[in-house]
């Protein structure tokens, strides 16, 4: 059964990566990109592996100081790979990686590989996660893959209670922020929210064991990772925009809010192209209200909108997900025994319900009274575009729809819902 699981994921997978970036293999084509483009990219490339201790290019005519490039798995790639081949393959390698750390972390939650492999696709082959690609981002590719590695170092780290899985999690962490830290820190805070949830679930540890033995090494093994990287980001990006906050605070704040999530735009979860597709798209135009500038509305200046990728999810996971809220609630008000067990099933349905709504209402930035208690915090008011947050809404959503799949996939044949924490793990 889990080599049939191991191979059903890898056909799912395979048939869509090549259904998506069939053009490219050929060699003949490079995908087009807006941030990432190909020049760019080659000019970092041509600067490596001197980057990666500071660098001094001379090819302009007073020369371009380019700085220091962090070892990470991003930089690496591009060092190793004609810029054409990275281009065309990074997006992909990151998604495929993330599906199968997810695939393992969903299997040893005990879901069945046809729910874990849905998933992945909801997760990764769907939505922003997918649709960002036009516009390059590749260090948020790169985050993506390192936040489910941390998720499944956790996972692992409390079924087998090894102490490595705490320096995979911890390490992962660690190298998501150096891929990029404003994502970094958006994945982080629900990553260490599920690691104190995954410890508490375990009900044969004293909490100054989960502290002193689990969360505090992963935590230092993350900000040890992350250290210049974090040092690098407040010099430039707290430091640097202080006088700015001192002088208009209201400016920075439209500045910081302005990529913010309009809640009225949720149709466009489960309707492709509602709100058009991009803006400046020829064939349906985004016309929302995303990237809109403050001053638009009453002086028609900067941005009427900016958007460059696609928020579909699809009915099938948000189906799913308000069947698992439904099931829930319903088994609340039930007498006898829960449906769900005594694996902590049930915990785990109401900590991703959660991370779920709390992920979408900060996504929401400038429209959720949510964001303006986080905005307070330190290093947050100098994070731009709150809609970020959507890349974790994804996740967060996929697993409650793993979850539901899986509940139907039970039910319907018999067995008990009850998840067993073994079961299907590779």
């Amino acid at each position: 059964m889990k080599n049939r699981g191991w191979i059903m994921a890898l056909i799912v997978v395979t048939t869509l990566q090549l259904a998506i970036w069939w053009p490219l293999l050929g060699g003949r084509s490079v995908l087009f990109t807006t941030d990432d483009n190909i020049g760019q990219l080659s000019f970092c490339a041509r600067c490596l592996p001197g980057a990666l201790l500071g660098w001094w290019d001379d090819s302009s005519l007073l020369g371009n100081g380019i700085g220091r490039v962090p070892v990470n798995w991003t930089s690496l790639l591009l060092l190793i790979l004609p810029v054409p081949s990275f281009v065309n393959l990074i997006h992909a390698v990151n998604l495929l990686l993330a599906s199968a750390l997810f695939y393992i972390w969903m299997c040893n939650r005990g879901c069945a590989p046809a729910s874990a492999t849905l998933g992945a696709l909801v997760a990764f082959w769907l939505s922003s996660n997918l649709a960002i690609t036009y516009g390059g981002h590749v260090p948020k590719y790169a985050v993506l893959l390192f936040a489910v590695l941390a998720l499944l170092g956790i996972e692992r780290m409390g079924t087998t209670r090894r102490w490595v899985w705490v320096l995979v999690a911890g390490g992962a962490m660690g190298l998501a922020l150096v891929e990029q830290q404003d994502v970094g820190i958006f994945f982080g805070l629900f990553v260490g929210a599920y690691a104190v949830f995954a410890l508490w679930r375990l009900p044969d540890f004293s909490w100054a064991k989960r502290l002193t033995v689990y969360l505090l090494p992963m935590g230092v093994m993350a900000v040890w990772l992350a250290s210049a990287s974090l040092l690098q980001g407040y010099t430039h990006n707290i430091q640097g925009v202080a006088s700015v906050e001192v002088e208009d605070r209201a400016a920075k704040w439209d500045f910081v809010t302005q990529w913010s999530y309009p809640p009225d735009e949720s149709v466009a979860l489960v309707a492709p192209g509602y709100m058009g597709w991009r803006s400046g798209e020829a064939d349906g135009a985004y016309w929302g209200r995303l990237g809109q500038s403050a001053g638009w509305g009453q002086a028609g200046q900067g941005f009427m909108n900016f958007k460059l990728d696609d928020w579909y999810l699809g009915m099938v996971p948000v189906l799913m997900t308000l069947l698992m809220c439904g099931a829930l609630l319903w088994q609340r008000t039930q007498p006898g025994p829960e449906m769900w067990g005594s694996t902590g099933l049930h915990k785990d349905l109401v900590f991703w319900s959660v991370a779920t709504v709390v992920a979408l209402l900060l996504a929401m930035g400038k429209f959720s009274p949510l964001y303006q208690l986080f905005y307070q915090l330190p290093m947050v008011s100098s994070i731009r575009a709150p809609v970020k947050f959507m890349q974790v809404f994804q996740i967060t959503l996929a697993v409650l729809a793993v979850y539901g799949v899986d509940f139907i996939l039970r039910y319907t044949s018999g067995r008990n819902p009850a998840h067993s924490n073994q079961r299907g793990c590779p």
